[in-house]
């Protein structure tokens, strides 16, 4: 068999079934050409989990509202969540905004039984700052 190129990997193909009657596959095994370690055991708590740090990460967030009056903010979608290991003293001395964006949001001054009151839409700019614990 010839080597294949897919997604980046040089493999050989091993097994290809083919659909009864028709020259379409159904199902491919390859072997990669990648030499890998095996594993005897698992990877120990403070392998796989950072060392303590002396830094952590703070949420710092700036409101941009059309309304300076509406100051209540609900965002537009459900925000995402990433978790990120803790910053390195590089990354403290270096200093500024880390890991920023800027999400939809929606600003009202006061929320009635049926919702926000007299809506109107913005945005959120939201970043992480490194810093002593």
């Amino acid at each position: 068999h010839k080597k294949v190129l897919f997604d980046g990997q040089e493999l050989f193909p091993d097994v290809i079934r083919f659909v009864a009657n028709k020259e379409e596959v159904s199902e491919c095994d390859f072997l990669t050409t990648k030499l890998y370690t095996p594993l005897s055991t698992a990877m120990s708590e403070a392998e796989r989990l950072p060392a303590k740090s002396i830094y952590e990460w703070v949420l710092k967030y700036t409101p941009h509202s059309p309304d300076p009056a509406k100051q209540r903010i609900t965002f537009s979608d459900t925000p995402s969540v990433s978790f990120y290991a803790a910053p390195t003293a590089a990354q403290f001395y270096q200093g500024g905004r880390f890991y920023e964006k800027t999400v939809p949001a929606i600003f009202y001054s006061r929320t009635s039984s049926t919702g926000p009151f007299d809506p109107v839409d913005g945005t959120v700019t939201i970043w992480l700052e490194a810093a002593l614990k």
